[in-house]
């Protein structure tokens, strides 16, 4: 989950990075009865300013992140 620190790392390095490799993290928890990540709100903020590529990793089944959430 090292999403949560990379993310906002990479949005403030800007074109010193080449490259981000992120993942494992999304917008929504799996279960319904867990709240809403609390870095959503940043995560919306940072992400549309990173202008480098990102391999975005996915776990198809993450008993955390709901897939649709970390597809968003």
């Amino acid at each position: 989950m090292g999403t949560s620190y990379g993310l906002p790392y990479v949005a403030a390095a800007g074109d010193r990075l080449r490259c981000a490799v992120l993942g494992k993290n999304g917008m929504r928890r799996a279960s319904p009865a867990a709240t809403a990540s609390a870095m959503a709100p940043q995560f919306k903020r940072d992400a549309p300013t990173i202008t480098v590529p990102v391999l975005f990793h996915v776990q198809w089944d993450d008993e955390l992140f709901a897939r649709d959430g970390q597809i968003v």
